[in-house]
């Protein structure tokens, strides 16, 4: 679960890496036309052709794309140390800037596939299964508690001259209220975790289904 948590994590910051250099690279392209449209208001200006408000404004969205544009590299070098932290690299490792998003991979599964791959390889799922089968264990060793016990012994000296042979039996006659209330504890318990494992795999496949949907 670890490692799975950890991928997410990986992936989450090398998409959100990608998407700053491709902010960058579009506010690059939109600052370029708005000193273009700057420069054409300006020389327009001398004219009287367009007002000193046009002017201004102008000069306004290039202030404000310029100042974004920098904004989002301060964003990028925090998710560049962020992926340096989750790979274990120091500060000044080199990261290549990617040049374009990664390609969406299309899901070859359908919803049905999905959920039951989930279903079979969650660890989450898999760890309450475990519990299952142990609650399922101590109640079955909790009923075992019925069946008496037999014990027997032999016995003999160093010269072979005397030898004895005892037998035991214990038989839990006193003890069914204790027995009782142990198996129902079992059960309880069994139940308990059964009932877990039933709402941790609705709640994955709700989770799921979500996904699905937003995908």
């Amino acid at each position: 679960k670890k490692k799975l948590d950890l991928r997410q994590k990986v992936l989450e910051a090398c998409y959100d890496y990608a998407l700053a250099a491709d902010q960058i690279r579009l506010e690059t392209e939109t600052i370029g036309l708005l000193k273009t449209a700057q420069a054409t208001i300006e020389a327009r200006s001398g004219t009287g052709a367009v007002t000193q408000q046009e002017v201004l404004k102008a000069r306004n969205e290039l202030d404000l794309a310029l100042n974004g544009i920098e904004s989002i590299k301060a964003q990028q070098l925090g998710r560049r140390g962020a992926i340096g932290s989750l790979l274990s690299l120091p500060p000044d490792a080199p990261l290549n800037i990617p040049t374009a998003l990664p390609e969406a991979h299309p899901l070859e599964l359908n919803t049905e596939q999905i959920i039951a791959r989930a279903a079979e390889h969650n660890p989450e799922l898999q760890a309450l299964a475990m519990e299952l089968r142990g609650q399922d264990e101590s109640a079955r060793l909790a009923r075992l508690q019925y069946v008496p016990d037999f014990s027997l012994a032999v016995g003999t000296d160093l010269a072979g001259m005397a030898q004895s042979l005892s037998g035991m039996a214990t038989v839990p006659i006193l003890r069914h209220a204790a027995i009782d209330a142990a198996i129902a504890l079992a059960k309880a318990r069994l139940n308990a975790a059964d009932a877990l494992a039933r709402q941790a795999k609705n709640d994955l496949s709700a989770r799921l289904l979500l996904d699905i949907a937003i995908v």
